[in-house]
């Protein structure tokens, strides 16, 4: 979506414009240096992507949260919640289709930062990516869960 080096042209040139987003439209919530790659870690860099790291989010999701909808509302008028499954730790509940172990953040401050999030008057949808039914624990609920909880936080 911001057209970078190496990204699929059939992907960058999907929309109505190229590339679809400007850098400044971007924030990484609950993203960690440790657990990108090195290309990701330049590009983050090289275009000023504005990140609130997984520690702060591990600290106080709800205010994290918060400050998100505060910097993104600065500059937008809609934000969309793009939930990538791979930052709930998989120890603490296997959701992701990465099976890291001690990454991430706990699954209820995922949830609680999630229920901040998408209460926002400015949300104009929800993504969820990276969820492997085949990494859940059988009779977890886990996937039930997390369906209750995102669709519990979604305005009425």
């Amino acid at each position: 979506m911001l057209g970078v080096d190496g990204a699929e042209r059939e992907l960058v040139e999907a929309g109505p414009r190229a590339p679809l987003l400007s850098p400044e439209q971007v924030l990484l919530f609950a993203w960690g240096r440790e657990g990108a790659q090195e290309h990701e870690r330049q590009i983050v860099d090289r275009l000023g992507i504005e990140a609130i790291l997984v520690e702060e989010v591990r600290a106080d999701p709800a205010a994290a949260a918060a400050k998100a909808i505060e910097s993104l509302g600065a500059r937008s008028d809609r934000i969309l919640v793009h939930f990538d499954v791979d930052v709930v730790d998989f120890t603490d509940t296997p959701l992701s289709e990465n099976p890291g172990r001690n990454e991430g953040i706990a699954y209820e401050q995922a949830a609680a930062a999630l229920r901040v999030l998408l209460a926002s008057p400015a949300l104009a949808g929800v993504t969820v990516t990276e969820l492997n039914p085949n990494h859940v624990e059988e009779g977890a609920g886990s996937i039930e869960r997390l369906a209750r909880d995102l669709a519990g936080a979604l305005p009425a």
